[in-house]
């Protein structure tokens, strides 16, 4: 009988052991998940004067192709 008892016991033992590793082995899957995407990189200073001077060029030949079609277009 006490045989038997034991058995239950070092089963018992086995089970909590079982879970506390695989409840540990969980936790410790999750956290990499858990991490932020790295952030995108940032255009250099130069790039950035590139960006806005294309900007700003394209900006003013529609004014200048607009302002050329109001002279062009005959009075009344």
């Amino acid at each position: 009988m006490t045989n038997l008892l034991n058995s239950f016991k070092n089963i018992n033992i086995m089970k909590k052991f079982l879970i506390s590793t695989l409840l540990l082995l969980g936790l410790s899957m999750n956290v990499p998940a858990q991490k932020r995407p790295p952030a995108p990189p940032h255009p250099s200073k130069s790039e950035l004067v590139n960006i806005k001077m294309q900007e700003l060029t394209k900006k003013y030949n529609t004014e200048k192709n607009s302002s050329l079609i109001i002279l062009l277009l005959p009075s009344r």
